[in-house]
């Protein structure tokens, strides 16, 4: 199997990427200008890597044209919650564009470049390309629902809580339009909560795992939580390795159609914050206090799930246990905060501000948000540029006006004689915003 996977550097692709290559496949990986491909390292040479952008027609139909993948795994997207609040018009915009975008350049590549060529009269009823398209919904499909409605199927109506939600709706419809108009073959995900090492959004799980990992080598008390509401919160957890697993079988088996994917573990997120007490090192009693960055307006709190269809028609994967899952986590972050990073170990030291850890919303989706509005342009020399600094120094302080872009060789002078250059920014702000 020939398969284009989108967003190949991301956390989810990564892992699908590096089943399809054990499985023996080719794999189409594509990438933004720019973008961090730390995560392809083990295998950036095995796989084609393509240069798309993905809110760019013109850029997709080449890609897939060139290609004419067997299956195309659309991955990519703004995935962040709380960012897509913060950036409502660039989540909708990328979200739903880059999923459109995917679906019209399929059409496209059929009725332009197909069609004409074998003369087909009736080219829906007899289509020469037509890949499988797997749309990569989400759990925020469904959104907040009422215990009547538990477990959630597939039929379960549609009621985003948020902007990602409402962004992953409109791209599970129009799926569902296009396989209705177009007779593409469709094949729709709907994922609930999955996790695993190497993951850089600072989700719950994965939050309070670094917290644990800092609170077992510097003695402090305090670990920031949500509210009672949030920590209440039901989650039908997995492993992204079961996860990608799930995705593939389906891939094989030319599924089309809607499936709920998730894990078989269900847990609120204070039980999932005391397992990870539980096993960690920590000896000292440990103060819960609520940070207001972690209360929602809206919680999508019930998330139980049902995924009866897909077991009835494929074979399911659920290898790895929540406890293996929340131990990976713990040790992956262990490792990451390890003691030669910290302290006065570290060259950075600056009376404990090297130690101090950033805002959850710090994350790489934030990140590529505010080089692609700054168009990747260094703020100061206006060369290229793809570090996103903080313009206050203060690293919890992540709003989209307090980032700016800059370059590798002017970030370093930023970091020196801090009053200037506040003071520049504040003269400057507009350009940085």
């Amino acid at each position: 199997m020939k398969i284009l996977i989108t967003g190949g550097a991301g956390f989810v692709a990564s892992y699908l990427i590096e089943e399809c290559l054990a499985r023996g496949d080719e794999v189409i990986g594509t990438f933004r200008w720019q973008e961090d491909l730390s995560r392809m390292k083990d295998f950036k040479d095995k796989i084609t890597l393509e240069e798309v952008e993905l809110t760019d027609l013109s850029s997709v139909i080449r890609c897939i044209n060139k290609h004419r993948p067997d299956a195309i795994s659309h991955l990519a997207a703004q995935s962040w919650v709380p960012s897509s609040m913060n950036n409502p018009i660039y989540t909708m915009k990328n979200n739903i564009e880059s999923t459109l975008n995917v679906l019209e350049a399929v059409r496209i590549i059929q009725e332009v470049y197909l069609k004409h060529a074998y003369h087909i009269k009736n080219f829906n009823e007899d289509p020469c390309y037509n890949p499988l398209i797997h749309i990569c919904s989400s759990s925020e499909f469904y959104g907040k629902v009422s215990k009547e409605e538990i477990p959630i199927t597939e039929n379960t109506k549609a009621n985003p809580g948020n902007v990602y939600g409402v962004s992953k709706v409109a791209g599970d419809f129009l799926a569902q339009i296009y396989e209705k108009y177009y007779y593409l073959r469709i094949l729709i995900t709907r994922m609930f909560t999955h996790t695993g090492v190497g993951r850089t959004m600072m989700s719950a799980e994965n939050y309070y795992a670094r917290e644990i990992a800092l609170r077992e080598i510097d003695g402090k008390d305090i670990i920031y939580t949500g509210d009672s509401k949030a920590m209440e919160s039901l989650r039908t957890w997995a492993d992204v390795r079961d996860a990608v697993k799930n995705y593939y079988t389906l891939f094989k088996n030319g599924k089309t159609g809607i499936y709920n994917v998730s894990g078989e573990t269900t847990k609120n997120i204070n039980q999932v914050l005391s397992y990870l007490l539980e096993i960690s090192n920590i000896k000292q009693p440990i103060n819960f206090v609520i940070d207001p960055q972690f209360v929602r307006k809206i919680n999508v709190d019930k998330q139980i799930v049902s995924c009866e269809k897909y077991k009835s028609e494929n074979t399911w994967s659920n290898d790895i246990s929540f406890e293996t899952l929340m131990i990976d986590l713990l040790n992956y972050w262990r490792n990451k905060i390890s003691l030669t990073k910290l302290g006065n170990k570290n060259p950075n030291w600056n009376n404990g501000s090297s130690f101090e850890p950033y805002s959850i919303n710090w994350t790489e989706e934030l990140k590529q948000n505010i080089r692609h509005r700054d168009s990747y342009i260094c703020q100061l020399c206006n060369k290229k540029g793809n570090i996103v600094h903080h313009i206050d120094y203060n690293k919890k302080n992540c709003d989209t006006n307090n980032l700016i872009t800059l370059c590798r060789k002017c970030h370093p002078k930023t970091n020196h004689n801090r009053k200037y250059w506040l003071n520049h920014w504040r003269k400057n702000v507009r350009k940085a915003s």
